[in-house]
């Protein structure tokens, strides 16, 4: 299993448990999604970033990760062997690579699954 999280934890450690219930199902890839009802965003992001969040991940749906509601949750787990195959394709080694590697895993016939997180947004933490 090939797991990352953002450094910022605002997605718990405890939610790892549910990424890992995805994959032993079936998934390939297991993602953390904050939109999807069953998610407890508990302390939510200012309205500016979650409208511009939400305004990048329908670009980036438009482009090619079609279906994900949340591209940008920075909680994924990968089957070993699925991540290994996707992240030897990536050519964005920075802001982007998480969405990039979902474009890959889908191009690829990898099953996807969104996961509802607890999520809090961190005070102080910023997209570079």
């Amino acid at each position: 299993l090939l797991l990352f999280c953002d450094a910022d934890g605002a997605t718990p450690q405890e939610e790892t448990a549910k990424l890992l219930a995805a994959i032993e199902a079936g998934a390939d890839v297991a993602i953390g999604s904050r939109p999807l009802k069953e998610s407890a965003l508990e302390i939510r992001q200012p309205w500016y970033r979650e409208f511009a969040g939400r305004a990048f991940n329908k670009a980036v749906q438009t482009l090619g990760v079609r279906g994900i509601d949340d591209t940008q949750c920075g909680f994924k787990a990968f089957r070993r062997d699925a991540g290994r195959d996707v992240f030897s394709r990536l050519k964005t080694d920075g802001f982007g690579f998480d969405f990039e590697s979902l474009m890959i895993a889908r191009d690829l016939g990898y099953a996807i699954a969104e996961v509802p997180v607890r999520w809090r947004h961190q005070e102080g933490s910023k997209v570079n």
